[in-house]
């Protein structure tokens, strides 16, 4: 039988206090709910979710959901490539932000000054002692050079 938010219940692990899926979602988001909450409908129709790795089944709004990918899903793998960056590459790009979005900008009547070295990176070298495994084998960590 499908249930509303209004009418599935479930009992809070904490409390041990029974509360109906749609008021326990408002109660959390609280006074400051994005609109998909605050314009939520305590009629919409519930679901179980499952996390990964955990065995608690809650319910959830069916309206609220959204389609995870893996990150070896197909449809997910080069978008998923195009998000990583080295730290070179992601402080470029916040750099260029700020460029783009702050430079020449007021406060309250006040000029923004951003100091373009809080960028710079300062990696921090250190050395890594060798590990010792069974029968005398070491492993070496050694640095490459990019």
């Amino acid at each position: 039988m499908e249930k509303s938010l209004a009418e599935t219940e479930f009992v809070i692990p904490d409390s041990g206090k029974t509360v109906s899926s749609f008021d326990y979602v408002v109660r959390k988001a609280g006074k400051n709910a994005p609109p998909r909450i605050r314009n939520l409908d305590s009629k919409s129709k519930s679901v179980w979710f499952r996390n990964p790795g955990r065995d608690v089944r809650p319910f959830a709004s069916l309206g609220l959901l959204k389609l995870i990918h893996r990150t070896d899903d197909p449809e997910a793998k080069e978008l998923h490539q195009r998000s990583i960056k080295g730290p070179v590459e992601r402080f470029g790009v916040g750099r260029s932000v700020i460029e783009r979005y702050f430079r020449n900008k007021t406060f309250l009547g006040e000029g923004l000054s951003i100091n373009p070295n809080s960028h710079v990176i300062r990696p921090a070298i250190f050395p890594v002692p060798c590990l010792e495994f069974g029968q005398g084998k070491l492993l070496r960590v050694a640095l490459s050079e990019k």
